[in-house]
């Protein structure tokens, strides 16, 4: 019994050692519990935060997008504002302002003429950019067409807008939500194909005409020409150059292979061949025509005299009308290159005609008559005689 008791008092000594140290570590337990349902509390905050602001960031984003829109539509409300006021500054609206302007103009005959010569310029800008200019490089493009600098302080105007307003009968200004304002040329709508025409048109080329001379002689080393001199020995008619001319672009069909669209009339393009014996091209003839022509490409031959030539022979042909820089008619020789005051009249059949010789691309003299050539036109009307060209001995 002495020994039960024993235990039992050292059990119960033991006991009471350890309680205070379990005590101790209970409540330690329950501050654990409890930081953990504050952490579980603070991450719930966390999630709900992290989604507030990523509706306030997408928010924030539609509000920078409304607020950039807003600034667009201000400026564009502003610039419409700037250009009612300035339209009612023009000829059209109750002000006297634009009246003033046109009443200036006509009352001063150099400054009318100025201005007439102006409206041509602003024609042949649009005319050598398709069409339509971008407002913003009306003036930059006006000065490397014309050579000159576009003054609107000679009408007494600040502004392009005014000048241009004064010839809606050639242009007019395209508006739109961008800023990006077009010049566009006013199209007859009796005849919409229809090209301006200038002082040196091309007789052979029909919608073909040069604002100088020296466009022209240009104009006649172009492929465009060539086939035209080419279509009218094989007698073809010749190629109209239009309106529609000027729309052919290179774009791609569904398997990604070139083709050549027109803009304007929605047609299309692979090959193109302008004869059935002229070389087949790679593309439109149209956007070839002011290239060079290649001296291989429209093999032109001097067809024989004929019986229906009359009096004037088949020299006729060859001579074209053309103008000076003053206006004044004169014939050039698509051969030869020569030129004349006057139509040359031609030979009989029976007396000497120019050819080309192709080996040696000079000019010599035949006589169909007698077969006989020369380099050189021999002396009266029925002789012949003279050396023969190497490439007529040959042939």
């Amino acid at each position: 019994i002495v020994g039960w008791v024993r235990a039992a008092f050292a059990y119960a000594q033991a006991a009471c050692e350890v309680f205070p140290v379990y005590n101790r570590l209970m409540s330690h337990f329950r501050v654990v519990e409890s930081l953990k349902a504050v952490l579980k509390r603070e991450q719930a905050t966390l999630v709900e935060l992290q989604t507030s602001a990523k509706v306030c960031a997408a928010a924030l984003a539609t509000t920078s997008e409304s607020l950039d829109y807003y600034k667009k539509e201000e400026a564009q409300l502003q610039k419409t504002v700037d250009d009612i006021k300035e339209l009612d500054s023009m000829e059209d609206l109750p002000t006297q302002q634009g009246r003033a302007l046109k009443l200036h103009i006509a009352s001063d005959e150099n400054l009318r003429n100025q201005f007439g010569i102006l409206k041509k310029d602003i024609r042949k800008v649009l005319d050598r950019n398709q069409d339509a200019v971008p407002l913003h490089k009306f003036t930059k493009l006006y000065e490397d067409v014309t050579h000159k600098r576009l003054s609107l302080q000679a009408y007494g105007v600040k502004k392009l807008k005014v000048i241009l307003a004064l010839t809606t009968d050639i242009c007019v200004i395209e508006y739109n939500d961008f800023g990006d304002d077009l010049v566009k040329t006013v199209v007859d709508a009796d005849n919409p194909y229809a090209l301006p025409k200038y002082a040196f048109p091309c007789k052979l080329c029909v919608g073909k005409s040069y604002d100088s001379h020296k466009e022209l002689t240009s104009h006649f080393q172009s492929k465009w020409h060539a086939m035209n001199v080419y279509l009218e020995h094989m007698g073809e008619p010749p190629c109209i150059f239009d309106r529609r001319s000027r729309h052919w672009i290179e774009t791609y069909d569904a398997d990604n292979q070139i083709q050549y669209t027109n803009r304007m009339t929605g047609m299309c393009a692979i090959l193109s061949a302008i004869t059935s014996r002229a070389v087949v091209v790679d593309k439109p003839m149209e956007l070839q025509a002011d290239e060079v022509m290649l001296e291989t490409m429209f093999p032109i031959e001097v067809p024989p005299p004929s019986s229906n030539d009359g009096e004037y022979g088949s020299l006729s042909s060859e001579w074209q009308e053309v103008a000076d820089e003053g206006g004044n008619i004169y014939y050039h020789n698509r051969l030869t290159n020569e030129t004349s005051w006057t139509l040359p009249v031609a030979p009989y059949a029976t007396e000497w005609q120019v050819c080309l010789d192709d080996a040696t691309n000079c000019t010599y003299y035949y006589n169909p008559s007698t077969g006989e050539t020369s380099w050189t036109l021999p002396d009266g009307t029925d002789q012949g005689g003279g050396s023969i060209p190497p490439s007529a001995q040959e042939s």
